[in-house]
């Protein structure tokens, strides 16, 4: 795809992959090395875009703030979402448990994806 003579499918293409490398969707050899053949585009968005993804030394893939959040915060959190002038019934008290529940379910899946290489994307490169 990055060899299509379209500009813009090659550069959506491009930064594509950078995106499924950095949350380490696509984070092997083949993916790397696509992206190095892609600094041998003639197109200079392209060849400019896949080098800086090669000479990015601070991989940072983790910058979303990740705050620990207690149980009274997730039910303040989620009492502001249920926020009004009706009563807390029954109904809402479970729909609002079960809310929290679900929130702290997916923070605790996102804290397990966490697989970390010791590799950097020039290492994975064929032949350098």
């Amino acid at each position: 795809m990055l060899k299509d003579p379209n500009e813009t499918a090659s550069k959506r293409s491009l930064t594509v992959m950078i995106e499924l490398y950095k949350r380490k969707l696509w984070n092997d050899e083949k993916c790397v090395n696509v992206l190095a053949e892609a600094c041998l585009n003639t197109n200079p968005k392209i060849c400019a875009s896949a080098c800086k993804f090669f000479l990015v030394l601070n991989y940072d893939f983790e910058s979303e703030s990740e705050s620990e959040s207690s149980d009274e915060e997730d039910k303040k959190l989620m009492q502001g979402r249920y926020k009004g002038t009706k009563k807390m019934t029954k109904a809402r008290q479970s729909n609002l448990d079960k809310a929290i529940k679900q929130h702290k379910r997916k923070e605790k899946r996102k804290n397990k994806v966490k697989i970390t290489t010791d590799f950097l994307p020039i290492d994975l490169i064929y032949d350098p």
